[in-house]
Order: C-alpha cells, then structure tokens, then sequence
C-alpha cells in the first residue's frame, strides 16, 4: 500500500490492536496516550509530522520509517512501525522489538542474560501476535504484502 492511501483511522486501529495485546487489561501508561494523542491529527502527513512520532531520516530526508514507542508492560521500548518495505515503495505496519542491540560479555550473570532473554521471548511472541491480528484485520502488514505480490504473480502466470 503506497503512504497516501494509509489513513490515520489505519493507524489508529494499529494502535488500538498494539495496546490490547501490549498492556492487557487495558492499563496503558499515561505516557503512551500522550503519545497517542497525535492521532487525533486531521491527515497522516499532519500525524507523522507529531513530535510523539520518531522519523528515520536518511540523507534526503524521511526515509520511510515512523515509529511509535508505545512500549509494553514487560518492556517499554517496543514500537508501532509504519515502514517502507525493503526494495519498494509499499508501506507496512510492523513491531520493532528494540531488544537485539543487547551483547552480554562476562561481566554479566548468567541470571541477568537469562531474565533478558525471557523478555526478548516475551517480545517475539507479542510481535507475531500484534503482526497477526493487523493481518486479520486487513492492514498492511509483510505478510500481507508477500500474500498480495503472490496472488499478482499468479494471475499474471495464467
């Protein structure tokens, strides 16, 4: 799906999918609605202009990827990505865990590595259950986008 025909009602329901499965119970920080209250912005462009949203810049300028860290109740730095697909010009939702930067030398327990590495297997479950349901609720996701580019090459086979 190409950036002007995501709609800030898209991004709204990502949001919404991302904070039930990331804060269940519905208790979500104060800190993540304000960053939320951005979607209440007119258009996408007035949106990801917000101050709550973390562009990547490139040399040119935006390159294709927002990130809204919403976090969740494990861990707070996971975010709700709006990205360019690598090699094209369709965009996807995504969740960036923000947990493989992490290297344990030596000095680091084995009891602090293991609790880390329980969040980071908190973090890809979370992940794939988000990814899932935005895929069930007809956003564009990745696997949408390679279902999509599949069902284009057959019919241009037959």
């Amino acid at each position: 799906m190409q950036l002007p025909e995501i709609t800030v009602e898209m991004v709204r329901e990502a949001a919404r999918v991302f904070l039930d499965r990331a804060y269940p119970g519905g208790a979500v920080p104060e800190t993540v609605s304000e960053r939320l209250d951005c979607l209440s912005g007119p258009d996408l462009p007035a949106v990801l202009r917000s101050e709550s949203v973390e562009v990547e810049e490139g040399c040119d300028g935006p390159s294709g990827r927002y990130a809204f860290r919403l976090g969740s109740r494990a861990y707070p730095h996971v975010r709700l990505v709006l990205e360019r697909c690598s090699g094209c010009d369709e965009f996807i939702f995504s969740v960036d865990t923000h947990d493989r930067h992490f290297l344990f030398g030596p000095e680091v327990s084995a009891e602090t590595r293991h609790r880390f590495e329980a969040v980071q297997d908190q973090n890809r479950s979370l992940k794939a259950d988000i990814e899932r349901a935005w895929t069930e609720a007809g956003l564009p996701t990745f696997e949408r986008f390679i279902r999509d580019s599949l069902s284009a090459l057959r019919e241009t086979a037959t």
